[in-house]
């Protein structure tokens, strides 16, 4: 059972670096977007600084 369990954890950790340079493309192509539509994210920024406050 315990060895299962770790094979299945080697498992999920190589799928996560495998994946992780995809991901990692993708998020610089989303940052890449956002800086694109600057004052949106000067916005969304400032609202989400004010709900961070609020809590």
């Amino acid at each position: 059972m315990l060895h299962t369990h770790k094979c299945y954890i080697n498992l999920a950790i190589t799928r996560t670096c495998i994946r992780q340079p995809f991901t990692i493309s993708y998020m610089l192509k989303f940052i890449c977007m956002l800086i694109a539509r600057e004052g949106s994210v000067r916005n969304a920024y400032l609202t989400l600084t004010e709900e961070e406050r609020q809590h």
